[in-house]
This record gives C-alpha cells, sequence and structure tokens, in this order.
C-alpha cells in the first residue's frame, strides 16, 4: 500500500488529523483498475502515535470540514460525519451512485451551517452540478434530484480499523 493523491491535515486538539488515499497492491494480475481506499487518522504529533485510523472513507475524497468534534467527508458516491473523538463514523450516506448516477461521483468538501450539511458535486454527465443537504437535527436528506427511493442516511458504516 501506498500514498496516492493530494494529502489534507489539520489541528484538533492538539493532535494532527491526515486524510489522505492509499492505493492498495495489485493482487490481482488480471485486474484493469488500482483499488483505493481514504484514510482518516488522527495522530499524537510529539510521537506519532496513532490515536485512531478509520478506512471507512471511499476513494477520491475531498477535503474533510471540521466543525466542532466532527469531520463531514465527501467522496465518490458518499458523504459522512466522523467523530474526531472516537474516529467512528456518526453517521453516513453510501452508494450515492446506485440511486443518481453519476452526479456525485466528483465532489467538492462539504459546506456546513447551523443545522445542515452540503454536498455540491462538480459537473455530472448532464454537465449541471447538484446538491445533498442533510438536516442535522433531524438526520433527514434532500437534493435536487429525483430519486426512486428516498435517502436516508445510516449509522452503520463499515469499514472502521
Amino acid at each position: 500500500m501506498y500514498v496516492d493523491g493530494p494529502l489534507s491535515y489539520a489541528g484538533y486538539d492538539g493532535d494532527l488529523l491526515l486524510l489522505y488515499q492509499a492505493d492498495l497492491p495489485w493482487d490481482d494480475a488480471a485486474a484493469t483498475e488500482k483499488e483505493s481506499e481514504t484514510h482518516l487518522l488522527r495522530l499524537k504529533p510529539d510521537t506519532l502515535s496513532v490515536v485512531w485510523n478509520n478506512s471507512g472513507i471511499p476513494a477520491d475524497a475531498a477535503p474533510a470540514l471540521i466543525v466542532g468534534s466532527t469531520a463531514y467527508v465527501g467522496a465518490d458516491g458518499f458523504l459522512g460525519a466522523v467523530d474526531l473523538e472516537t474516529g467512528k463514523f456518526r453517521w453516513c450516506l453510501r452508494d450515492l451512485g446506485a440511486v443518481m448516477g453519476d452526479a456525485f461521483h466528483h465532489v467538492v468538501t462539504p459546506s456546513w451551517s447551523a443545522h445542515q450539511v452540503e454536498l455540491d458535486s462538480l459537473p455530472g454527465k448532464d454537465g449541471l452540478r447538484h446538491y445533498l443537504r442533510v438536516d442535522l437535527d433531524k438526520l433527514k436528506v434532500s437534493t435536487d434530484l429525483g430519486t426512486a427511493a428516498p435517502l436516508r442516511v445510516s449509522r452503520d458504516c463499515p469499514v472502521f480499523r
């Protein structure tokens, strides 16, 4: 495994937060695309010891938005909120591509207001930008795209190491 792509960093409560993409080894000689995962890592700066490592974020994550003790992370077909004390997800939306097509294949850093977090897309195949909003009081999802089934926030957000 090696670090690939941009590396984002921030401080939190005296510790260092790193958000980076790791390319996994090519285990399958017939594979046509490399597999990647994104890690959000909290380190003690004096010893570089790992406090926690969340590897449940899909590849191609945008830089995280840190508000209080939460990091909001958008990635390919994904939006999630990570508790910076524990490294565990507070909630997430996964597999947005299956419901919304390519609209959230390329994303930008989420934006935040007192009661909602919003994920805006870069132009998709339709050439338009789209949004996805999560009401933080009710954990209700809204979007400007029609969906066959309502989008729901999940509190069961694997993978955590």
